[in-house]
């Protein structure tokens, strides 16, 4: 071994930078895309996207982009279903679990809540041309 090199080679080769300049402006554009494309999969729905309702007694539509609040049956202890800022979510329901509160705002077309104990069931309506179906 010559004097000043170690077992890694000279000491002018163990000081170079982890990342090179190219390296981090790859990364960097790497990074970039995968914000863009994950706010374009999930972001907003579809302003032209439909809520549909299905109730025991009839089938509701409402268009996702305008805000109001609707309660599905005459029971007052039924589902109350609330539109707002382009999501649609069950906001208060007299069933015993709760699970369609619980399920939270429909992310995007083609997801739904049940309500099982009231025979409500929610969907979004819209283009799921994009969307990617795993069978």
């Amino acid at each position: 071994m010559a004097k000043g090199q170690g077992i890694y080679g000279d000491k002018k080769t163990m000081l170079k930078p982890v990342l090179t300049k190219t390296d981090t402006t790859v990364l960097c554009v790497c990074i970039l895309t995968i914000i863009l494309i994950s706010g374009a999969v999930y972001g907003s729905s579809d302003p032209g996207s439909l809520v549909r309702i299905e109730t025991p007694e009839e089938v509701l539509l409402f268009p996702l982009d305008e805000p109001r609040t609707i309660l599905a049956l005459e029971d007052p202890q039924s589902c109350l279903i609330e539109i707002t800022q382009n999501q649609v979510r069950v906001i208060e329901s007299g069933c015993p679990n709760q699970i369609c509160i619980s399920m939270g705002s429909l992310p995007a077309p083609g997801n739904w809540i049940a309500c099982l104990p009231h025979g409500v069931f929610i969907s979004l309506e819209g283009d799921t041309d994009d969307l990617l179906l795993v069978y």
